[in-house]
């Protein structure tokens, strides 16, 4: 779920049968987005990152972002209209928290 949504009132199973809102955009790429895509690859490797050629940039990213890591964020809020639960999941992307 995008945290910035707004939701009024309680949600109900009618509201998380509707379909995703979003999109997906195709583009071409040029040399900033493909060091764009570049950056969140090497952001969301746990571990290897590999690449065709040696590549002094992405070895630069990286050692830039050796300490970040992908976490789940998972919440939950009541839903007062019938004693439920709603449970909510994020992604969060950057330095290793504790």
């Amino acid at each position: 779920m995008d945290p910035r949504m707004k939701h009024d009132g309680d949600l109900s199973l009618a509201d998380l049968q509707q379909p995703p809102r979003g999109g997906i955009t195709f583009v071409k790429a040029d040399a900033e987005r493909v060091e764009f895509a570049n950056t969140l690859t090497v952001r969301n490797a746990e571990d290897l990152v590999f690449a065709r050629d040696a590549n002094q940039d992405i070895a630069t990213l990286v050692a830039k972002y050796r300490d970040h890591q992908t976490q789940l964020v998972h919440t939950t809020r009541p839903m007062s209209a019938n004693g439920g639960f709603l449970t909510q999941a994020g992604i969060y992307v950057g330095p290793k928290r504790g």
